[in-house]
């Protein structure tokens, strides 16, 4: 093994230091209630992503995380409590969204991904309007465009986490850049 990447909210930061990882990015759990009795997933059906869209989620996916993760995006294709929404301009993939079960169930936004946060506006639009009915969470780069974005949109930092966050990525070894980038603005867990 050339590098390591771990995660790790306040309560364990120690461990890492004494093993002399490098603090880098964090990212911050921001929540919404439902908003809604009703579901809208109807909106959702247009911009519903599947297995014949891989190549094309392996793509936008390389370009924000910087390597292609084939295997993580099979792996969440195949789950099937697991969810791609995306947006096309032409034939291109230019945003998606992973949405996957948490705890309670709740929804989580993962692997937001765009080749900008102006293509990204649109389609999570629409996930939140179609999930409405459901709490939604999501491990927003801290301070990132989608970070503010969800501030505005009735998303707040839930209580469990103001003492232990946030969650902060540490580095050891050869990593490279990969995960480093501007465009990397949330975590994708499985």
């Amino acid at each position: 093994m050339k590098g390591w990447v771990a995660h790790s909210t306040n309560d364990s930061y120690r461990m890492f230091k004494f093993m002399r990882f490098q603090a880098g990015q964090s990212f911050t759990l921001l929540a919404r209630d439902p908003l809604s009795n009703e579901s809208e997933i109807e909106v959702l059906e247009n911009c519903r992503l599947g297995p014949a869209d891989r190549d094309a989620l392996v793509e936008l996916d390389q370009q924000v995380f910087g390597t292609a993760r084939i295997d993580w995006i099979n792996a969440l294709l195949d789950q099937p409590s697991t969810q791609f929404f995306g947006c096309r301009q032409e034939a291109d993939l230019v945003a998606s969204v992973c949405v996957r079960r948490r705890k309670q169930n709740a929804l989580c936004l993962d692997a937001v991904n765009g080749r900008s946060v102006e293509d990204l506006v649109p389609l999570l639009n629409m996930v939140l309007t179609g999930l409405a009915s459901h709490r939604i969470e999501c491990f927003a780069r801290t301070d990132s465009a989608l970070h503010a974005y969800l501030l505005e949109n009735q998303f707040s930092v839930p209580d469990f986490f103001q003492p232990i966050g946030p969650l902060v990525e540490w580095r050891k070894g050869a990593t490279g850049n990969i995960g480093l980038s501007n465009r990397v603005l949330s975590l994708a867990w499985f």
